[in-house]
């Protein structure tokens, strides 16, 4: 983890506030920096993505610049099928609804859509996605209709209690009943940690230069770091069924159903 500094409590009342701050605002202005640093997925969750039934409908939310799309293009541990079937079979295309409330990282995640439409470099099918901008809370989409839902260390951004439940209520509303949840947060429990502290609520500097010249910027983005067991008690409030958990990548990792 980054240095991180405790958030003054005072900020923490105006969750909204806070987020817009130093949760849209930095991600904003750093998207371009942030996205090149955010390329390649996590081995679970790209594991749960191609696992998923090939017709399946997901929504991504929190899909910052769509790192997670071309999973959904995939099966899991399939290569290039010899004959015409085991073919199709390799290539069955999920379709997916990104959301996130970034604009910065949304025209990135569409810039990158419209190369995969463009091209053929890979040989993969083109990503079926399209793209929505919106508050993980309120995403205005239609409930009970997805397969799957992903949400990649995203609920840790939302600055309140109440605020990361009304968060994973919304992902639980989007799925239909035999459908399943993937969250993931940062954990408290960080072996690596540089800079130690005790907060769960904490802000983690961001540093960048323009343009490679001398000008520094720092910003400071928000951060509720889970501690062990904090996700399933969430999920239960939310009315969630947990099916399994676990630590990876220093985040702590759920897989969720309606209850």
């Amino acid at each position: 983890m980054a240095d991180a500094t405790d958030v003054p409590p005072a900020q923490l009342v105006e969750g909204d506030a806070l987020e817009r701050e130093h949760v849209l605002n930095v991600y904003n202005a750093i998207a371009s920096h942030f996205s090149s640093t955010r390329y390649k997925a996590w081995p679970k969750v790209q594991a749960f993505i191609e696992a998923l039934p090939k017709y399946a409908l997901v929504a991504d939310v929190g899909c910052g610049n769509g790192k997670y799309f071309g999973c959904a293009q995939r099966y899991r541990g399939g290569g290039r099928g010899d004959t015409e079937a085991e073919a199709e079979e390799d290539n069955a295309c999920r379709y997916v609804v990104g959301i996130d409330v970034s604009e910065g990282l949304l025209r990135l995640a569409q810039r990158q859509l419209q190369l995969q439409r463009t091209t053929a470099l890979t040989g993969d099918c083109a990503c079926r996605t399209d793209l929505l901008r919106a508050d993980g809370r309120r995403t205005a989409l239609r409930g009970g209709i997805f397969d799957a839902v992903v949400s990649i260390a995203v609920v840790h951004h939302f600055a309140t209690h109440a605020r990361r439940v009304e968060a994973l209520r919304e992902l639980l509303r989007l799925v239909r009943r035999d459908g399943v949840v993937l969250v993931s947060v940062w954990a408290k429990e960080q072996p690596k940690k540089r800079s130690r502290t005790d907060a769960a609520d904490v802000f983690i500097r961001w540093e960048m230069h323009e343009n490679h010249d001398k000008e520094r910027h720092v910003y400071q983005r928000y951060y509720h770091l889970f501690a062990q067991g904090e996700l399933e008690s969430l999920a239960a409030e939310a009315g969630a069924s947990v099916r399994t958990s676990y630590y990876d990548k220093e985040n702590w990792c759920a897989v969720l159903s309606p209850a």
